[in-house]
């Protein structure tokens, strides 16, 4: 299977979902927390929000890069006679 334009964006897809996901966790946790304080079930979601959250937002700059230098390169390389 060949690369196209379109397989470029299945690099950002997951790492939005995720990022979504770990807000989806760690928002409506946190505002509970102040309401019924630290249980065991609060621990794991506080934790794996902030997981995904971290993890996603750092492969989105991973991506992020690798797309900027990608045109870096095509400009740098287009623009010489």
């Amino acid at each position: 299977m060949s690369t196209t334009s379109s397989a470029g964006h299945e690099g950002w897809i997951l790492p939005w979902y995720g990022f979504i996901l770990g807000l989806c966790l760690l928002v409506p946790t946190l505002l509970r927390l102040q309401q019924e304080g630290w249980t065991g079930v609060t621990i794991v979601f506080v934790a794996t929000g902030t997981a995904l959250v971290i993890f996603c937002v750092t492969r989105l700059g991973i991506v992020l890069s690798r797309t900027l230098n990608s045109i870096k390169a095509e400009t740098e390389g287009s623009g010489s006679p």
